[in-house]
């Protein structure tokens, strides 16, 4: 379990007596879906320590600990990199970046760093698909979640991202954290964001987009930005000062992608630096760092969904979690159908005494 702080230090309101989680990121803190995240893998992390210090009794808790850690973060780089991603950018960015499984290539001259605009701007898309309410039966507002993550998590789908923003966030963002009634914008926060970082117009993007990405991979795409346009004309005065957030999330997906191409461009140019810049990129084949063929293949049977049902209290569960259940191609499954990792290609024989037993 992750350990505790105080009500004060995870500024909840004074009534509440229930304390929050402490973890390597404060915003752990922020709403019940990250809190939810960051305890899954650390409950993972401590079962699979357990695990490995079993099979390998002469390991010392520093080895079994880093052993863990690589094991955890190859698995967070296979979920993140093979089964959510496709989702947000859709298959025709994924070929055109060389993002699919086993096109794994280190380059020593990329830089892994994250771009401004992903962190600013397109990795932000998320925030259109926040829902007015945590659960179906509308008991629970988003507004009444922030900072309070003791309360219960149930399985929801999200709403498609587009332009609109539910006032949960953008009138009621942190209400009442402060217990004075103070809230603030999500939406304005990203435009502002932007601004502060010195972030060229959406259409430069655009631009960008069509030349180094549209363009050169005969991709399909013709949809115009704010097609009703009078949302445009009542914020800005030329198309050319659109700010790179608002008209990101006001594109229309590509096929088979939450977002649009210039959104689609700068994430799949952000995680092909991520992957490619990585020396210790998961699919590496260099004998020192990376993983053997067999402990490779445990890793690419792992999904959220296998984290999920060994680190809690769910029972039936979906393959891939980043899809609404449907009992044609993503259908309710047991638990129990769900293959554990196996360890056995991380067992280690101990070291030999090379004293023989006159000598000693």
């Amino acid at each position: 379990m992750l350990p505790n702080l105080s009500k004060f230090k995870c500024r909840m309101d004074l009534i509440n007596s229930d304390e929050c989680p402490f973890a390597g990121d404060s915003r752990v803190n922020v709403f019940p879906g990250l809190t939810t995240v960051h305890l899954l893998f650390v409950r993972e992390h401590n079962r699979l320590a357990q695990k490995l210090g079993d099979l390998n009794p002469h390991w010392d808790d520093e080895r079994i600990f880093q052993e863990t850690r690589r094991i955890i973060g190859a698995v967070h780089q296979k979920v993140t990199f093979e089964d959510f991603l496709p989702h947000v950018i859709g298959g025709d960015a994924m070929r055109a970046f060389g993002l699919l499984p086993g096109n794994y290539r280190y380059d020593p001259n990329i830089n892994p760093g994250i771009i401004n605009e992903f962190g600013v701007a397109a990795f932000r898309y998320g925030h259109t698909q926040i829902n007015t309410f945590l659960n179906s039966d509308g008991s629970k507002r988003i507004s009444d979640m922030f900072f309070r993550p003791w309360e219960a998590m149930k399985s929801e789908g999200s709403i498609k991202t587009d332009k609109f923003m539910t006032t949960e966030v953008t009138d009621k963002l942190f209400l009442d954290v402060d217990a004075i009634g103070h809230s603030t914008d999500l939406a304005a926060r990203n435009v502002q964001r932007g601004r502060d970082h010195g972030i060229p117009p959406y259409t430069d993007y655009l631009d960008l987009a069509f030349m180094k990405f549209i363009k050169p991979h005969k991709i399909d795409y013709s949809t115009i930005l704010f097609p009703d346009c009078s949302s445009s004309d009542n914020v800005y005065d030329s198309v050319q000062d659109i700010d790179l957030f608002v008209g990101g999330v006001n594109e229309h997906p590509m096929k088979g992608a939450l977002v649009g191409p210039t959104f689609a461009y700068i994430m799949g140019e952000q995680f092909k630096r991520l992957k490619n810049g990585d020396r210790y990129f998961y699919e590496t084949t260099d004998p020192v760092v990376g993983f053997t063929s067999a402990q490779l293949s445990e890793i690419r049977k792992q999904s959220l969904s296998h984290v999920i049902c060994q680190n809690s209290e769910t029972r039936y569960i979906q393959p891939d979690i980043f899809s609404v259940a449907n009992t044609n191609t993503n259908d309710v499954a047991s638990c129990a159908d769900y293959t554990d990792i196996d360890l056995i290609p991380w067992k280690e024989e101990p070291p030999e005494d090379n004293m023989t037993s006159s000598q000693k």
